[in-house]
């Protein structure tokens, strides 16, 4: 976003970009562009190994299909126990919380 034309005051702000950024960004549009041109024979082989019980390429596809799943965690204090939360005296003041 660096110079480009802030919503707030309509100037040019930010850091300029840097040669490595500029590079990187270069690089990513060339090789989407060269995947854009294969990409139905690139998915055409990702779904045939995927059939042939490929876990890895059954995982990718189901990922940019649907989004990966969300992994939960439950977090618990010692033996299993709630976990105690206590405020200092004056974040509670502060917040107005007795």
């Amino acid at each position: 976003m660096a110079g480009n034309i802030s919503r707030e005051n309509g100037k040019k702000g930010g850091r300029k970009k840097g040669l490595a950024t500029i590079l990187a960004e270069q690089g990513r549009a060339m090789i989407a562009e060269h995947l854009k041109k294969h990409l139905p024979e690139i998915l055409e082989a990702l779904t045939n190994k995927a059939l042939t019980g490929d876990v890895p390429a059954t995982k990718e596809l189901f990922d940019r299909a649907w989004g990966k799943s969300r992994e939960s965690v439950e977090l618990t204090g010692k033996d299993g126990e709630a976990i105690k939360i206590e405020l200092s005296e004056a974040i509670a003041k502060k917040n107005n919380i007795k």
